[in-house]
């Protein structure tokens, strides 16, 4: 739906299975789920932003700062994956919730100078919950494997959670201040 130039939309995926590459490396998905509303975007910003060459940079970053310079406010109820491939092993997935306000003076170059600036400028939750054996194998990268020894998840039935608050310049796992 459109207001006064801003849009609300509503998406809403169920897919068999999905592969997603980068570097060298392929994560594979299966039974990928998502449910998600975005409030208050700029419909103008959004007409624009898929036309413009994404090799333009300076005006790809000024088309995302005007397409959300209107508070805009993210839902995700449910993003899932039941299984996952990678690196050439299958294992039970993860699922994520989110609900995230994101401030009108927002700006990408800031963030990108100074990532802990987004943190002032973003405010909401997120719940993640993925299987240990997806845990394990991300934990083989030595930064991850450090930053799941200082932020440890929570244990349920099987799985490993983190609950991410984002609010007031701060980022916290399960209640545990991030430092930068």
């Amino acid at each position: 739906t459109v207001t006064d130039g801003l849009a609300t939309e509503m998406l809403k995926a169920d897919i068999e299975s999905a592969d997603v590459h980068y570097g060298d490396g392929k994560i594979g998905m299966m039974r990928l789920a998502l449910d998600m509303n975005i409030s208050n975007l700029d419909v103008a910003a959004l007409e624009k932003l898929q036309k413009v060459d994404t090799a333009q940079v300076k005006e790809v970053d000024a088309l995302i700062e005007k397409l959300i310079a209107n508070n805009i406010h993210i839902d995700i109820p449910n993003f899932s994956v039941e299984r996952v491939m990678l690196r050439g092993q299958e294992m039970s997935g993860f699922t994520l919730h989110a609900d995230l306000d994101i401030d009108r003076s927002f700006n990408i170059y800031s963030a990108e100078m100074k990532p802990k600036y987004a943190l002032k400028k973003i405010d909401g939750t997120i719940f993640l919950s993925m299987s240990k054996e997806l845990l394990d194998v991300i934990k083989e990268d030595p930064k991850a494997m450090i930053t799941y020894m200082m932020y440890r998840p929570k244990r349920k039935l099987g799985q490993r959670i983190y609950h991410i608050n984002i609010g007031d310049g701060e980022l916290k796992l399960n209640g545990k201040p991030v430092k930068f």
